[in-house]
């Protein structure tokens, strides 16, 4: 369809906007952040000063009181070797007059707390303020110990309330930056080379996303996929991938448990490391790895005849999953207690240090009761078995326990398979404490990788004879994982696709998995719905119904084990509860508009107008969920009196899932003219139903309001078969003279609401 628009002739930023998920391709990518998981971005950034918050997928900086807001990259996310680099970001400037977005490098700690400090005599960084001086002008700045340099200086001004797309380039010799893709200067400096990058907004609100650091290699270098560098308690059959260079045509691969050998060897002086040359799959396969060993990996890029030049990578690592595992939650009880020393201290890391010494606390330790029953035990319940492989303890240890002798002596240990039945394991001394701050665990006692839920340490003697109370520090269980875990989805997760895979962690000795899922927790717990047994640690399931609660299991088998079957934990999840049929992020103002898909007036003529009349045509600040929704004009006071944007579903089914319910979001403005908003809906056999919202305010209301309509209410329509969706303002079966005005529509779906 030709566009009756006239475009302004100003940058299409949907056209260069960098989505973290499309950074450049094979590029090492130092640190990124999409800001879509909350928790982890405030791990990944250090907030200097201002008011920053994650939230809608973006970074927003909302404090205007300072001219110094400024957020770096987390000391732990960012490394000194990174001295060449490219930064890209997007940002949206909400603040009028004079607020620059800055871009910092090279900050040297410590980094400047206040405004004035930019300028103190402890302050090394670089600066680029983009939009400055009444949003003017672009300069590059250096701070060094008291006196502040311009580099560079370039005409420049960002259009408030849209998004722009940052990139500078640091080089050791020096750096160029770009503004939408545009150079605003190339100049050479580098007066140091190390330090951290951050963002700082200069008294304005502002909202950042897509930041990316990656490193020179750009579409030559490697970038680590799984494990990612520095992943710990990886499984040791796993498969090595990575992102290659563009221009790659094959691969090196080093591997080795010596950083030095993997980052001194080449071709011709290959350490015993190099495991793989001129390999043309991005993968590699080491076969089965030591447990709780640290690897150490690189990848070198090999181009194209003629020239075949090797471009060395970086060396990233990894740690193998240990041999045994500590069981959590584990319940305690004892036959008697002093107050204040409870055998819940014996498992709750009370008093362990980071090291696992403990200290000599009493108050982190268990010691029974003088009046209490004999003979003395503790007894420890995991909910479920394991397969157990050794517990560790901690005697107990306070400072004069050399010459009180409260720890155990000699004690029995039993086990219990299920909780009721025990066996005995043994009688084991246990090594008394040092009485020292920095005790480490002395005794350990093998069960050997038996089927173990609870065990019982009956005390026979302790290391005294003035009492015969007995103590202990701290008790650790660790067991082989032979049960799946690690559920993806999360146990608990909501608002989960409707066609998600289901994978897991498998167990160790698992040969094949039997998959439980339904939406009766009972059937799965009992094993009454199995769905699939499957050679491979992922199911899909099919497709789900929306808005559902389901839960899920899986059983790891093995029919060579002396234990058979391990039984799983019960997981369970949510389903999202609608899916959507537009949510207005895919249209740009390039080849995708959104008045070419949502027909409006200029062609069903009728009163309506959709999107804006210049760039950005969608909605960009005025959104109900991500980044864009849709603007809708109305003009009813003339001919034909009703207004309407209509889409062309082609034969949707909108009933997949067990949805039974429309749902879209508007919101009005308070100016808005009087009229009724409707939805109507055609069908592939030509029935059409109109639904007309039943608060004639919503056209006025200042506040997004959820439309949700029952797919009955849309009587005689075969939702199962969609051709058309209309929202229109006015009666278009009786129209007559009405009010004008500006509505805005978000996320359009269908689904099924949770819980119903």
């Amino acid at each position: 369809m030709v566009s009756r628009r006239v475009m302004t002739c100003t940058v299409c930023i949907s056209a260069i906007l960098i989505l973290l998920s499309a950074a450049p391709s094979g590029a090492q990518v130092y640190f990124s952040d999409d800001f879509e998981d909350p928790a982890a971005s405030v791990e990944k950034w250090e907030v200097i000063t201002g008011e920053w918050q994650v939230g809608d997928g973006v970074y927003h900086q909302l404090s205007t009181s300072s001219p110094w807001q400024a957020a770096m990259v987390a000391a732990d996310h960012w490394k000194d070797q990174w001295q060449e680099y490219t930064i890209e970001f997007d940002v949206k400037i909400m603040t009028e007059g004079d607020a620059p977005v800055n871009i910092l490098f090279r900050v040297q700690d410590p980094v400047p707390a206040i405004w004035d400090d930019r300028n103190g005599p402890d302050t090394h960084m670089y600066r680029w303020i983009v939009n400055g001086w009444t949003n003017s002008e672009s300069r590059p700045y250096i701070y060094n110990e008291g006196t502040s340099t311009m580099l560079a200086q370039t005409d420049n001004t960002l259009e408030v309330d849209r998004w722009h797309h940052l990139k500078l380039v640091v080089t050791l010799t020096g750096m160029a930056g770009y503004v939408n893709d545009v150079e605003m200067f190339d100049v050479q400096h580098a007066q140091w080379t190390e330090g951290r990058v951050g963002i700082h907004a200069y008294s304005g609100v502002m909202d950042f996303d897509n930041f990316v650091v990656y490193g020179p290699f750009g579409l030559v270098g490697a970038a680590p996929l799984s494990p990612e560098d520095g992943a710990i308690d990886v499984s040791r059959d796993g498969v090595l991938s990575w992102d290659p260079g563009s221009f790659a045509q094959t691969h090196d691969v080093y591997l080795g448990t010596s950083f030095d050998d993997v980052n001194d060897a080449d071709r011709a002086n290959p350490l015993d490391v190099l495991v793989s040359q001129g390999q043309t799959a991005a993968t590699y396969d080491p076969g089965r790895l030591v447990l709780g060993q640290t690897y150490y990996w690189r990848v070198d890029e090999v181009n194209a005849p003629p020239d075949s030049t090797v471009f060395k990578g970086e060396v990233w690592s990894f740690e193998i999953e240990p041999a045994a595992y500590p069981i959590e939650n584990v319940t305690v009880t004892a036959s008697s207690s002093e107050e204040g020393s409870s055998p819940e201290n014996t498992i709750n890391g009370s008093g362990l240090d980071g090291n696992d010494l403990h200290s000599t606390d009493a108050k982190a330790m268990w010691l029974s009761s003088t009046a209490g029953p004999e003979p003395i035990f503790i007894e420890y319940d995991f909910g479920r078995p394991y397969k157990l492989h050794e517990m560790l303890v901690w005697n107990y240890n306070v400072e004069f326990e050399a010459f009180l002798g409260y720890g155990c002596q000699e004690v029995t240990v039993e086990y219990s398979e299920n909780g009721v039945d025990w066996m005995v394991l043994g009688d084991f001394e246990f090594a008394q404490a040092t009485s020292r701050a920095d005790y480490a665990a002395n005794t350990t006692i093998a069960f050997e990788g038996l089927a173990v839920q609870a065990v019982r340490l009956t005390v026979q003697s302790n290391w005294g004879t003035m009492s015969p109370q007995c103590g202990l520090s701290e008790v650790r269980f660790l067991h082989v994982p032979v049960a799946a875990r690690d559920p993806q989805p999360d146990d608990g997760a909501t608002d989960v696709a409707i066609d998600t895979p289901l994978s897991w962690r498998p167990g160790r000795e698992a040969a094949v998995h039997e998959v439980f899922l339904g939406t009766d927790s009972e059937a799965v717990a009992t094993g009454a719905a199995l769905v699939d047994t499957v050679g491979t640690s992922s199911l899909a399931p099919g497709a789900l119904d929306l808005g559902a609660t389901y839960y899920w299991r899986v059983d790891e088998v093995n029919e060579a084990e002396a234990i058979s079957v391990w039984p799983g934990d019960l997981w369970s999840f949510v389903t999202q509860a609608f899916v959507a049929i537009d949510d207005f992020e895919s249209y740009n103002d390039d080849d995708n508009r959104i008045y070419d898909t949502w027909i409006d007036g200029w062609v069903n003529e009728t009163g309506s107008t959709v999107g804006y009349l210049e760039e950005p045509f969608a909605e960009t600040s005025i959104v109900h969920g991500g980044r864009q929704a849709m603007p809708l004009e109305y003009v009813n006071s003339s001919t034909p009196y009703y207004s309407e944007a209509q889409r062309d579903m082609g034969n949707a089914d909108w009933t997949a899932g067990g949805a039974d319910t429309l749902r879209l979001y508007v919101q009005g403005n308070a100016g808005n003219g009087a009229g009724s908003l409707y939805v109507a809906l055609e069908d592939s056999a030509g029935n059409v139903a109109v639904v007309t919202h039943p608060d004639a305010t919503v056209l006025t209301s200042e506040a997004w309001q959820e439309w949700a309509i029952p797919f009955g209410d849309f009587a005689g329509v075969n939702c199962a078969a969609i051709r058309t969706i209309t929202i229109g303002v006015g009666d278009r079966d009786n129209p007559t003279s009405g009010g004008d005005g500006l509505i805005f529509i978000d996320d359009v779906g269908v689904g099924h609401p949770a819980g119903e």
